[in-house]
């Protein structure tokens, strides 16, 4: 096959051509900080940036599961505590009021204080995290407890999936906090009742049901702390894992600034280079062919 000189002016013009690609692609890599735009560009890295995103999407959901749950836990940690509170002051009433030396009018002023101890512990019940009922199981846009301390809740529980194949219940129902085994509610109301009776016996009957209803909660609190930790180490185990993932996704698709500054100068002087060497074998200038 003859070489003329048509093709050797051709094949310049096409090396130049594969050069001026060379540089638009370093220049994009530098401007957009990402080594792969496309697909096309590098088929294998852009697969694997496709998996590392996608599991550090997973990841950042995972993570604010984790978050969201222990703020739920925590609200509701602080709400247990409120209950229990009022329920101890409500024991520390009872010890009062069964003693032989009450009398029939310091029972009824403590009556009117276990009222008010019942108003509080129903508020508690009905304690809210962002809009959303706390006790009251699924049914989180209603009140768990009505103004007569009937639940109006479910039994529901909330989960939520905090790492690959690891999740956690974050919510207790008002059924198991004030309504199970004693209810917080009626004990109160019976309280009331007895104090108003001027009867101290059936006052002193009163407190190991006092005490019931302060060992539920307790309980219940001891275990939901337990919850707590165990889902605030996944999160710190998840922060751990971020950083390592960010920083492979960062070695795959980030550009590499001080070598690609190198390429893209190394492939303008050879871009130079090139044009300077056609000009000097031919008459014309391939800059014609370039347009």
């Amino acid at each position: 096959m003859r070489i003329t000189e048509k093709m050797i002016q051709r094949g310049m013009v096409d090396d130049i051509h594969r050069q001026i690609d060379a540089m638009a692609r370093l220049q994009d890599q530098i401007s957009s900080g990402k080594q792969v735009r496309n697909l096309s560009d590098d088929p294998a890295r852009a697969t694997r940036s496709v998996a590392l995103n996608s599991a550090h999407a997973a990841l950042m959901q995972h993570r604010h599961n984790a978050e969201e749950g222990v703020s739920w836990m925590n609200a509701t940690l602080a709400s247990l505590s409120n209950a229990r509170s009022s329920i101890q002051t409500a024991r520390v009433n009872a010890l009062q009021g069964a003693t032989g030396t009450a009398s029939a009018e310091s029972r009824a002023v403590l009556a009117i204080a276990v009222d008010r101890l019942s108003g509080q512990l129903l508020e508690t019940a009905n304690s809210q995290w962002n809009g959303s009922s706390l006790f009251g199981g699924n049914k989180t846009t209603t009140a768990a407890f009505s103004t007569t301390g009937a639940y109006q809740g479910d039994t529901g529980t909330m989960t939520r999936d905090i790492a690959p194949g690891e999740t956690t219940q974050i919510n207790l129902t008002g059924q198991e906090v004030f309504i199970n085994g004693e209810n917080a509610f009626q004990v109160l109301a019976d309280l009331k009742t007895a104090l108003n009776n001027n009867d101290g016996t059936a006052v002193n009957a009163l407190l190991p049901r006092l005490d019931a209803v302060m060992s539920q909660m307790l309980k219940l609190e001891a275990s939901l702390g337990a919850e707590v930790k165990r889902v605030e180490t996944t999160a710190e185990r998840l922060n751990e894992l971020e950083v390592n993932l960010l920083a492979r996704i960062s070695s795959n698709d980030d550009t590499d600034m001080p070598k690609a500054i190198v390429d893209l100068q190394n492939a303008n002087n050879l871009y130079e280079a090139s044009l300077k060497t056609s000009a000097s074998l031919f008459n014309i200038s391939l800059l014609d062919y370039l347009q």
